[in-house]
């Protein structure tokens, strides 16, 4: 009946197929999942244990951990026991120097990362049972984890029961997927009872008996072994009626003639849920060292309590813990929880388990409890188990009553805030508010949390109300770090003009020698840039070089926000080498240190660099690959990315998908304003897609909106969205030539003041088409030949290409056929070369209208596959075979194997020859 016990698994072949499948699966080197669900006593924990010896049997490592009704609120108490088990103590990681945000989104990253190392010593199993008492963070990750192994050997089997908890929210979810196996026990027929007695009694069971079990079981296949071992001990067996949430009582006391000190023993040992210690067990039952080593015994002998490594036992059923609990009056259970709590406390064991067993003690104003459980709250936050942070520290709020300190209420609400819970979190700070006089630094922290808590609920204006409330406070240095504070919140919705004016403020509060002046300095100049203004590009020419020398100092929870935001001021200054530079470190860095947030929004920042430079598939899977990596939605700012570059390589499903995701998002929003970069987005790629549709009329009125929304919200550089090109085309085709005259005009004085050069080249290109449709050919002639020449001069390929695809059809529009096809063909080249099949296909209907045909060359053998240019980027940019394998979610294996096909192709004998090489 224990867990080595081997009884045949009966009537479970569909159950056995699909573990067949799992584990074929693992064998091939892939990756795979399964559950099975089952009430309680159906075999969900005997399949699994089947599983387990016949996996190790095969070769394969085992990683088998047990969800426990007391120990949900440990954090990621699941797969922090298969870690350990696998990997020792030591293999456990913590997460630590990084926001909120980040530590959660950190930890199911780090797992799926270790799991991958792991398993490149031979394919690993991971069991997990009872999942339905798992801690949310646990779940949260296994849901991050069971997404992304395909290509990696380890498979996943849990087991459950089927009434409704937070686990089913999450397997649910997941098997929404196809390749989800889900697996559900049904009881046993009569003869397979029969045939399972049989097996344990050694004997044929009698009429009567073999009735008795089938009427009292209901072919459960637990409460069957329950009467065989009964009727073996010369007991007589007997259960009371199934209660509404079908956990049976067992009558123990006449269950395989267990003693009543052995029954007290275990009713206390249920009090520390399905495992447990027995030292610990021992000196809570009060019955004595030798009495409690006996009742321990006669438990094991009788099959009800099997021992573990490390000092622990375990419930062989939780069945058996259940009804022992519930057996006993609540005031015993409260009684034996206080006990247990300071049991757990005076042997230094976890705060988080001890704080479970002080809630369920009621230990109402008990200090040490409060303090305890607030521990273990400050510490699952620090891991980035924020449900079990919130937990615990709730629980501290409800310890401590009318007690509860301001800080412990301010760290509960700042946690609510960080799982978007912001009712909740806003009738706590707003309870603070009125119980108390505060002090003005207090109150600017809740002011802060309700900026927060708005910012979150999608109130922008809200937020920056109360962030302006919140920098009001008497201390002018505090008021500089809350305001510095408020436009890094705030920086991706806000107005630049909002971002700036808060800025200039803060500057004027912090001291020059404050850690924070080099940092509200830097955003004051990225808003001044992002406005048009350049008189502060000497502040973001130093930060970038202070960056890429690694002297500037950040808060390590505003690291990733600085290098995003010095990422994008070195794409609005034509400084790409800058940008690659700058994304090559933080994207290395964040691999090494396990942090997807900041993988995905760097990814997603380069891969518009990508795009503009002409490597539109390079970026494609950049986004893909990294976003991938991140359990949070990056809405809106993946759907901007992937319909972009979906549109961008004519693979018009996608992009239409994720342009309807970017509206809805848009139009939910529906703040003048405010979230401006995803609305100027969308309008751009709809001005797109009326101009193809044949409309440019609409299109013209589109692009005027976004002109006045560029304006009302501050993000008038032409080069953060480059709508610009779009814009005129769609205005002189509408004949709105006041129009696209304003934006031309707008962009020679960008050009002017920042000297740049993609600007200059869309005016040019821009005054070209007006000499056009005014008739001056010769004019529109010679301006185009010196707009092609300044985009030549540029890094955007693709805008080059669509200007030779301008200039070219409007040679053939005046009939100077033989130009025209020259243009066309280096438009198609170039658009070919530069990754954009879109502009390669409206060229070449240019050029057959033209009358020209293009010639395409073959492939040359030594040429390299998309693959091998992805990896050999990667070698080159200095990450080792095993961190690009981590990247691609290849093995390194394969990594070796494509990069021996790159050295060979190119001739080289080593990585280092990779550094800074052409590779198309």
């Amino acid at each position: 009946m224990g867990r080595n016990s081997a009884y045949p698994l009966l009537e479970r072949e569909v159950a056995e197929s699909a573990m067949d499948e799992l584990l074929a699966q693992l064998r091939s080197g892939h990756g795979d999942y399964a559950f099975v669900t089952a009430p309680a006593g159906l075999g969900k924990t005997a399949l699994l244990d089947h599983v387990v010896r016949r996996s190790r049997g095969e070769g394969i490592r085992v990683g088998h951990a047990v969800a426990d009704p007391m120990a949900w609120a440990i954090p990621f108490g699941l797969f922090d026991q298969v870690i350990t088990m696998i990997g020792g103590p030591q293999a456990v990681a913590d997460v630590g120097n990084v926001d909120r945000a980040e530590a959660r989104a950190s930890r199911p990253y780090r797992t799926l990362r270790w799991l991958e190392d792991a398993s490149r010593d031979g394919p690993l199993l991971v069991v997990l049972d009872d999942l339905h008492w798992s801690d949310d963070d646990t779940l949260h990750t296994l849901a991050y984890v069971c997404r992304r192994i395909a290509n990696v050997p380890v498979a996943i089997l849990g087991a459950l029961r089927p009434e409704p908890n937070r686990a089913h929210r999450v397997i649910d979810d997941l098997a929404n997927f196809p390749e989800t196996r889900a697996i559900r026990l049904t009881p046993l027929s009569q003869l397979a009872c029969e045939t399972l007695g049989r097996t344990i009694l050694g004997r044929e069971l009698t009429a009567s008996e073999a009735d008795a079990v089938w009427r009292r079981t209901a072919g459960t296949p637990l409460l069957v072994t329950c009467a065989a071992h009964a009727l073996r001990a010369g007991s007589s067996f007997d259960f009371v009626e199934i209660d509404d949430d079908a956990t049976p009582y067992f009558n123990l006391t006449r269950f395989a003639g267990v003693s009543d000190t052995a029954l007290s023993y275990a009713t206390v040992a249920s009090i520390f849920g399905v495992r447990f210690r027995p030292t610990l067990v021992a000196r809570l039952a009060n019955v004595g060292s030798a009495n409690a080593t006996s009742a321990h015994d006669h438990l094991v002998r009788a099959g009800l309590i099997e021992d573990l490594p490390g000092g622990w036992s375990r419930f062989v059923h939780p069945l058996f813990a259940e009804s022992l609990l519930r057996s006993l009056t609540l005031s015993s259970v409260e009684r034996l929880h206080a006990r247990a709590f300071v049991l757990l406390v005076h042997a230094r064991q976890p705060d988080a388990e001890a704080a479970e067993h002080a809630y369920a003690g009621a230990l109402v104003g008990d200090p040490l409890a409060i303090e305890v459980t607030t521990r273990a709250g400050h510490c699952a936050a620090a891991q980035g188990a924020f449900e079990a942070a919130a937990t615990h520290l709730g629980h501290a709020v409800e310890l401590a009553g009318e007690r509860a300190s301001l800080d412990l209420r301010l760290a509960l609400a700042g946690i609510l805030v960080a799982l978007a819970r912001t009712d909740e979190a806003r009738a706590l700070c707003e309870e603070i508010l009125a119980e108390r006089p505060l002090t003005p630094s207090v109150h600017a922290t809740i002011l802060c949390l309700l900026a927060q808590a708005a910012f979150v609920a999608n109130e922008p204006a809200e937020a920056e109300r109360l962030f302006e409330r919140a920098a009001t406070i008497e201390d002018p240095e505090a008021q500089g770090r809350v305001g510095l504070y408020g436009a890094l919140t705030c920086l991706a919705t806000s107005t630049m003009h909002w971002i700036d004016e808060s800025t200039r403020r803060a500057m004027q509060r912090l001291p020059r020698q404050a850690n924070e002046y080099p940092t509200c300095e830097l955003v004051h100049a990225y808003a001044r840039v992002m406005g048009s203004d350049a008189s502060d590009v000497a502040t973001i020419d130093s930060a970038t070089k202070s960056w890429l020398g690694r002297d500037f100092v950040v808060e390590p929870a505003s690291r990733w926000a600085i290098a995003f935001l010095l990422h994008g001021a070195s794409k609005l200054l034509e400084r790409y080498d800058d940008a690659e530079r700058i994304f090559t470190g933080e994207y290395a860095r964040a691999l090494r240190t396990g942090s997807p947030l900041s993988l995905a929004t760097m990814a997603i920042s380069h891969a518009d660099s990508l795009h503009r430079l002409g490597r539109s598939r390079e970026a494609l899977e950049l986004v893909q690959r990294a976003t991938s990596m991140s359990h949070y939605e990056m809405s809106p700012w993946q759907n901007i990315a992937l319909a972009a570059l979906s549109y961008e390589l004519d693979v018009y499903d996608v992009a239409d998908d994720q342009f309807d995701i970017l509206r809805t998002f848009v139009l939910a929003t529906n703040h003048r304003g405010y979230s401006a970069t995803a609305t100027m987005w969308s309008e751009y790629l709809m001005v797109r897609r009326l101009l193809d549709g044949g409309h440019p009329r609409d299109a013209s009125t589109v692009a005027s909106g976004i002109g006045a929304l560029a304006a009302d919200s501050g993000i008038t550089h032409p080069l953060f969205v480059p709508w610009a090109p779009a814009a005129i085309h769609a205005h002189i085709r509408a004949g709105n030539f006041g129009a696209a005259e304003t934006v031309i005009a707008n962009l020679e004085t960008v050009a002017e003041g920042f000297s740049l050069r993609w600007p200059r080249a869309v005016a040019t290109t821009g005054r070209a088409q007006l000499a056009g449709a005014g008739g001056d050919h010769e004019r529109a002639v010679q301006l185009f030949e010196i707009a092609i020449a300044q985009h030549a001069s540029t890094a955007m390929a693709i805008h080059h290409a669509e200007a030779l695809v301008t200039y070219g059809a409007y040679l053939r529009r005046i009939r100077r056929i033989s130009p025209a096809r020259m243009v066309l063909h280096e438009a198609v080249a170039l658009a070919e070369s530069s990754q954009s099949p879109r502009v390669a296909r409206v060229a070449m209907g240019e050029l057959a209208a033209a009358g020209g045909r293009r010639a395409r060359p073959r492939p040359s053998p030594l040429e390299l596959t998309p693959r091998e240019v992805e990896i050999a980027r990667l070698a080159g940019q200095g990450l080792s075979n095993a961190e690009i394998a981590a990247v691609l979610f290849l093995s390194v294996k394969t990594i070796e194997h494509h990069l021996g096909h790159v050295f060979q192709k190119l001739g080289v004998d080593s990585r280092r020859a990779l550094i800074g090489r052409p590779l198309e």
